[in-house]
C-alpha cells in the first residue's frame, strides 16, 4: 500500500526517459492501459510492450524495477529527513514540558512553585520577621506582622513566591491600601489620569481584565491583601508571556516600561536585591536544618 501511494505521488513530477525499450511520445496519445490521453509518457519499441503507449503512472507500474531504483536513491535522504523531524519534534516536546507558560492570550495555567518550597510555619515566620524588620527600618509602624503574614501566605502560593514578595516590598512596603501618584496613561485610545492601588500597585486600567479572569469582582478589590497579590501575579505573568519567558524584561514591564529609564533600572535593582536576600535567608535556614527545602527554589531562580 505504501509503495502504491509513493508511485501515485511520484507520477505527478516524474518525467520518464527513453531507453532501448521505450521512446518518449512527442504528441498527445492515449494510454493503452488506463485510456487517458497524455503528453508525458512512453511508447514501447521492442519487447512484449512494443507499440503500447503508457502514461507516467502506468509506466511506473509497468516497470517495477524503475520504482525500486528510485526508492533506493531516495532511501538515504528520506531517512535523514525522517530522523531530523523526529529529533526536532522530540526537542520541541521536551522544551514545552519545561516551559510552564502558555503563548496564548489566556491566563497562565496554575503552577504553584510556592508549594514546592515546603516552608513550614517556623520558616514562614522567619520571612515575616525579615520583612517586618525592613518595614520598621522604613519607619512604617502602621504595618503589622499580621498584615505581612497574610501577604506572605498569599505570595507563597504563586508561581514566583520570592520574586512576588520582593515586588510587594518594593511597590508598597506591604501596605494593601497603598495609593500611587496620579499619572496619565493611554487607555482605549484616550488619555486618562489614574493611580496605582494595592500592595502590588496595580493600575485600574487592568480592572476589566482581572474581573474577566475571575480574580477580582470590582476595582476596590485591588486593595485587598490577598487579591492584590493574585492580581499582581497575573499581570506579571502576562508580561512574562509577552517577553517570552524573560523574567528580567517582565519585571521591567511590571514597573511600566522596559526602556532604560533610571527609575526603572533602580526599581529592578531593588527588586532583585530583595530577592537575593530572600534566597540567602532560605539557604541559611537550610544549612541550619530549620525546614526542608524542595526543588522549588531551583525552579524559581
Amino acid at each position: 500500500m505504501t509503495k502504491k501511494i509513493f508511485i501515485w505521488l511520484l507520477s505527478f513530477f516524474y518525467r520518464p526517459r527513453g531507453d532501448k525499450y521505450y521512446v518518449l511520445i512527442k504528441d498527445k496519445r492515449t494510454c493503452s492501459v488506463c485510456g487517458k490521453r497524455t503528453k508525458r509518457g512512453v511508447q514501447g519499441i521492442r519487447g512484449p510492450n512494443k507499440d503500447k503507449v503508457f502514461c507516467v503512472l502506468c509506466y511506473l507500474y509497468e516497470v517495477p524495477d524503475k520504482v525500486d531504483r528510485i526508492l533506493a536513491k531516495l532511501c538515504t535522504p528520506l531517512l535523514n529527513i525522517f530522523l531530523g523531524l523526529v529529533v526536532i519534534i522530540a526537542a520541541a516536546i521536551i522544551a514545552c514540558s519545561y516551559y510552564p507558560f502558555s503563548t496564548s492570550d489566556q491566563s497562565v495555567a496554575l503552577y504553584e512553585f510556592g508549594n514546592e518550597l515546603k516552608i513550614d510555619a517556623e520558616g514562614k515566620e522567619k520571612i515575616v520577621e525579615y520583612f517586618y524588620h525592613l518595614t520598621s527600618i522604613a519607619k512604617r509602624e502602621d504595618i503589622s506582622r499580621g498584615q505581612i503574614r497574610i501577604q506572605v501566605e498569599a505570595a507563597l502560593k504563586t508561581r514566583f513566591p520570592l520574586l512576588m514578595l520582593a515586588i510587594i516590598y518594593r511597590e508598597s512596603l506591604f501596605d494593601p491600601g497603598a495609593l500611587g501618584e496620579w499619572i496619565t496613561v493611554d487607555y482605549k485610545g484616550k488619555k486618562i489620569k489614574t493611580r496605582a492601588r494595592g500592595n502590588t500597585q496595580v493600575l485600574p486600567t487592568w480592572t476589566e481584565r482581572l474581573i474577566a479572569e475571575g480574580i477580582i469582582e470590582e476595582e476596590r478589590d485591588l486593595q485587598d491583601p490577598v487579591l492584590g497579590v493574585r492580581s499582581g501575579e497575573f499581570i506579571f505573568c502576562q508580561h512574562l508571556i509577552e517577553e517570552k519567558g524573560d523574567i528580567l524584561m517582565a519585571t521591567k514591564e511590571f514597573v511600566g516600561s522596559s526602556k532604560p529609564d533610571p527609575l526603572n533600572v533602580q526599581y529592578v535593582r531593588d527588586v532583585f536585591e530583595t530577592y537575593g536576600e530572600l534566597r540567602l535567608l532560605l539557604m541559611s535556614m537550610k544549612e541550619e536544618g530549620e525546614f526542608p527545602l524542595g526543588n522549588g527554589l531551583t525552579k524559581c531562580c
